[in-house]
């Protein structure tokens, strides 16, 4: 098991495009993992002695983290909106993108 903390900020902008609001979120933040050991001892219950242990994929301790979207509210029920989420780290990198239609009733 292992516990991750987050230090960061996350920010919202409104603007007008024509007549429909526009909103612009970010987020960046500092991640910490305490986890030294990705290890994992395990046993087969129904075989007594059969012991062993598991080794996981190396967890960076620190990373980056940034998001960047754009929410377009072209009525009060429909609205368009795009995301954009990476974790930046020493060794593994993720990149995340995502595309919503809401349609609100």
């Amino acid at each position: 098991m292992t516990t991750r903390g987050e230090l960061g900020a996350r920010f919202d902008h409104l603007r007008m495009f024509g007549d429909m609001p526009l909103i612009l979120p970010g987020r960046l933040a500092w991640a910490h993992y305490w986890a030294s050991n990705p290890s994992l001892a395990a046993a087969f219950q129904a075989l007594p002695g059969s012991t062993f242990t598991v080794f996981g994929a190396a967890i960076p301790q620190n990373s980056a983290l940034t998001s960047l979207g754009a929410e377009l509210r072209v009525m009060p029920t429909l609205s368009i909106a795009a995301k954009f989420d990476s974790e930046l780290a020493s060794s593994p990198q993720t990149y995340a993108g995502s595309r919503t239609v809401r349609l609100r009733w």
